[in-house]
């Protein structure tokens, strides 16, 4: 059964359940963008056509990355995709190349060596921070945008 004031949940198309958590984004125009990895670990997406409309059908973004990814709009507004890379256990990110655009523009490695999953949020001042569990030491580790532009 479903909540007081939320619709039942759509089951059609609804994807694979064993490959983890999913991540979700809201873009500028209010349509939610939903994330996930498939077995070999590319990052799929599937949108909103409009705010509370119809989803579109999944898409791959290419990658390699672990389960576990994390979703942030940054100071424009583009969401940015951040996932622990499958081989390597580099931070790696994707973003749109505009606010509420389709075009997504390539990986970018951002180092490290961390575990999955990792989140991210926006900070007061509109630049992302990104937070993860380093690899060998169990230590928490963090960085941050300095350029709004490249990331």
């Amino acid at each position: 059964a479903a909540e007081p004031g939320y619709p039942r949940p759509a089951a059609a198309d609804a994807g694979p359940t064993s490959l983890g958590v999913l991540a979700v984004g809201q873009n500028a125009d209010g349509r939610l963008e939903l994330f996930r990895t498939d077995t070999e670990g590319a990052l799929l997406h599937r949108w909103q056509k409009v705010p509370n409309g119809e989803w579109s059908p999944w898409a791959n973004l290419g990658g390699a990355s672990r389960p576990g990814l994390a979703v942030a709009a940054d100071g424009q507004g583009r969401l940015v995709v951040f996932a622990v890379d499958k081989s390597r256990h580099a931070l790696r990110c994707i973003r749109q190349q505009s606010a509420d655009g389709r075009l997504w523009g390539s990986w970018q490695e951002l180092g490290g060596r961390l575990r999955a999953p990792v989140t991210a949020a926006q900070a007061q001042d509109g630049h992302l921070v990104v937070f993860g569990v380093e690899s060998g030491s169990g230590a928490l580790k963090y960085c941050w945008q300095t350029n709004s532009e490249a990331g």
